[in-house]
């Protein structure tokens, strides 16, 4: 392999990496904020309405 092709095969690796990176970070915020807006619901009582259809669901599917 020439020299040219692997100094763009790096580029493109590093490229990779910091968009998944990026997409992994983004990720888990989403998932922080969801999971931190449904903890502090709960805390005051209530229950976010995204939740009651699947925790429904859930006890349903229980014997």
């Amino acid at each position: 392999m020439s020299d040219f092709q692997a100094r763009i095969n790096k580029l493109v690796d590093e490229f990779v990496a910091q968009v998944t990176a990026l997409a992994r970070q983004a990720a888990m915020d989403t998932l922080t904020s969801a999971l931190g807006s449904a903890a502090a619901a709960r805390r005051k009582g209530l229950e976010p309405t995204a939740t009651r259809p699947a925790v429904a669901a859930a006890a349903a599917r229980r014997p």
